[in-house]
């Protein structure tokens, strides 16, 4: 068991690692947290938590599965997490992945590198929820949960 948590928290680390492209984000914008837009769920922001801690395989009142999209960005990645996962280190956040992973079989976040993407994946999966800059979101999806810049 000990050998299996390991290299499944080594296998989830090109989902938490940093790219070293150019930052897409600005700490001065708001990010807000997008579905489909034919996703009418309830979602709180401790459903959000929840989600990106990878401690739920669906949502709550519509029979979906979710999908997590991400912007691999390190700065927008880390505001998120300040915002929703404020109490969690970054181990904590993979370690809570590995678990799940594993233990509830929910999928690991869909990696991409740039907003457009992370829209277009969300388009085509009815399940499909992540986060980006204000400034990147389209009529293409819907806004659940707006995080104001400090």
């Amino acid at each position: 068991m000990q050998k299996l948590l390991t290299l499944s928290f080594f296998s989830l680390m090109p989902f938490f690692s940093y790219s070293l492209e150019e930052p897409i984000y600005d700490a001065s914008s708001d990010i807000v947290v997008v579905v489909n837009q034919s996703n009418y769920s309830d979602i709180t922001r401790s459903n959000i938590r929840e989600i990106f801690l990878g401690k739920r395989k669906g949502y709550s009142k519509v029979n979906l599965f979710l999908t997590i999209y991400m912007v691999n960005d390190p700065v927008l990645i880390d505001q998120f997490n300040k915002n929703f996962l404020a109490d969690k280190t970054l181990f904590e956040i993979q370690s809570s992945w590995a678990k799940n992973l594993y233990t509830n079989n929910v999928q690991p976040p869909v990696l991409v590198s740039k907003p457009s993407q992370l829209i277009n994946g969300i388009t085509l999966d009815e399940g499909g929820i992540g986060y980006l800059p204000l400034s990147q979101v389209t009529n293409d999806v819907r806004i659940v949960h707006v995080i104001k810049s400090e």
